[in-house]
């Protein structure tokens, strides 16, 4: 077995070898907003001996697309392999593979990859809120907070709750760019069951005008006898 790992280090040494990087293999395009695309190109100089046939290039996401201008490098070409990222949709760190596949002549393949952090307009953290409480409604209490990311004011103003239970407190704030808002959540009815109710936020945003905020309420007694279960 160790000997198989030996030698398959070799050859991935060996191929290692006929390429000198310009761009770097791993490339960390640092917080990019979510919705933006990342654009770049990488940029490898081929330093085989023979010419270099490139058979393709595969991406590890549906999201990623890498175009490669020809197949055949002569030994000194620079191989250049222009890419787009669409990070619509994502959230928080996302790491994105391209894959280089080659005969030169026997077949290998080299990787990239591309780091960044998405952030959203908004963010709200945590993700959801956790409610475990068997003492008196009165003591259930819980905070989150919300983050502007944008570059103008972002304006807040809590509408409703799906369960008519629950008092969240600022009801109205006005949070400037870079800054956070906390809200405390309060549980102010018993609960028999657990359930999922939703915070409903109306916003000063075109793309966001309503936020969505959820809350996980279970009596402790609802989480004890699942246990015994």
């Amino acid at each position: 077995m160790l000997r198989w790992v030996f030698i398959l280090g070799l050859i991935g040494f060996a191929h290692a070898q006929f390429f000198h990087w310009i761009t770097p293999k791993q490339m960390d395009k640092g917080t990019v907003r979510a919705g933006q695309v990342i654009m770049d190109t990488i940029k490898v100089v081929y330093t085989g001996k023979t010419p270099l046939h490139v058979s393709r290039v595969h991406t590890s996401c549906g999201c990623t697309v890498a175009q490669l201008p020809k197949d055949y490098y002569s030994p000194g070409d620079t191989i250049t392999i222009p890419f787009r990222i669409r990070t619509k949709g994502f959230k928080g760190p996302i790491r994105k593979t391209i894959s280089i596949f080659y005969e030169n002549p026997n077949a290998g393949r080299v990787d990239v990859q591309v780091l960044a952090k998405v952030q959203q307009e908004i963010e709200m953290q945590p993700s959801y809120l956790k409610f475990y409480y068997s003492k008196a409604p009165e003591l259930a209490y819980r905070s989150f907070t919300i983050t502007n990311n944008g570059k103008t004011a972002l304006k807040l103003k809590f509408e409703k709750s799906s369960f008519p239970g629950i008092e969240v407190t600022p009801q109205n704030a006005t949070i400037a760019p870079g800054q956070s808002q906390k809200f405390r959540v309060h549980i102010t009815k018993p609960v028999k069951n657990e359930f999922v109710a939703f915070l409903y936020f109306r916003t000063n945003r075109p793309n966001h005008s309503q936020l969505n905020y959820p809350v996980y309420i279970k009596p402790r007694k609802c989480a004890k006898k699942q246990q015994s279960q």
